[in-house]
Order: C-alpha cells, then structure tokens, then sequence
C-alpha cells in the first residue's frame, strides 16, 4: 500500500473508515497500487446502528472495498477462479444463462441467489449484470437483468437503469424466448458492450 492511506484520512471514528474507503477506492481506480484483498480488509469492528438494526460497519466496508477491488479496470479483465481466470464478460455469459432459465421459469431472483449459483461474491454481482443490461439495450431486448432483485426492497439495485415500470418489464423478460435466442457467447457480449 502507498503510503498516503498509511497515515490516515483526518478523520475520526466513522468518519475516518469512510474517508479511508474513499480513498483506497481512489487508488484502486486509479491503478497508483494493486492492494491484496487481504490489505484492503478492515480491522475495525467499530459498529453503527441505524433504527433498531445494527449493523457491523467495517464488514460493510470490506465488502465495498473488496467490490472496488473486484470493480476495478485490471480487476475486472480477469478474476481468479480456483486457478482459472474468467473474464468479466464470461462471468456475464455465465450470468445470463441463469437469468434465461429463472425467465423460462417465471423467477425471480435475489442476489444471494444470484451469489449462491454462480459462485460470485454477492457484491460483485451488479458488476458482472451490468454487460448483460448494456448487451439487452443495444440488442433492443427485454432488460434481462430486471430478474435480480435486492432481499429488501424486492426491486433491482439503483444500477439497473433498462426500465421504469418494474412489474410490467418483467412480464415482458417472461415471455421473451430467450432459450431460442440462445446464450451469447463472452466475446459478442464484449464486442456488444465495447463497440
């Protein structure tokens, strides 16, 4: 790590982890250092409660400093998979072949399941859907990705940007035949998404 995140952010308590998140995100984004998952976790258990639920605020910001990571430039060219390396837009492709089956079949889903079935970290799948969005709006198709929807509010996260009318988009994805449109292979997606 540089040594500007050693010494600090100038600020204190809460404050001083979202200023350390900030700026390690800066860094990461801006490619000036390539932090092991292991040095970006945070050692703090420093808890804040919102209402009646507390939640523990330095596992979120590991989890959102491990999906800047994993969002990141380099990072998202390649993630290591038990020795194997896929790409961002084979992790799509793997993606959209679950997103088509939950269509067929009339799901929804959330993206714990999501997690769960693909054996992405459940705060990198937003990253991994967005070329299936991009890919869907230049192809003039339903917003597959409208399947996705957060365990709280039974909506799809703030990324999704295909679609007003939630309910009514998602009777479309049903009835779209996706298996007879097959499953995209990685690079059409990318030349899709990058063209």
């Amino acid at each position: 790590m540089n040594e500007t995140a050693s010494r600090g952010t100038g600020f204190t308590g809460p404050d001083r982890e979202e200023g350390a998140r900030i700026q390690i995100i800066q860094m990461i984004t801006k490619h000036d250092v390539k932090p092991t998952l292991d040095e970006v976790k945070c050692p703090h258990e420093t808890r804040r409660t919102s209402g009646t639920k507390s939640t523990n605020f330095s596992s979120q910001l590991s989890l959102q400093i491990t999906f800047a990571f994993l969002a990141s430039e380099e990072s998202n060219s390649s993630i290591q998979n038990g020795g194997k390396y896929m790409t961002r837009y084979e992790r799509a492709a793997q993606l959209w072949s679950i997103l088509a089956l939950a269509a067929k079949n009339r799901q929804i889903l959330t993206y714990d399941i999501v997690a769960k079935l693909s054996g992405v970290p459940r705060p990198a799948i937003g990253g991994f859907l967005e070329p299936i969005q991009t890919f869907c709006m230049k192809k003039n198709l339903p917003p597959l990705t409208i399947l996705v929807v957060s365990e709280d509010t039974g909506l799809p996260s703030p990324g999704f940007i295909a679609a007003a009318d939630i309910p009514r988009t998602q009777q479309t994805v049903f009835a779209y035949d996706w298996l007879g449109f097959g499953a995209p292979a990685p690079d059409n997606i990318e030349s899709v998404c990058t063209g």
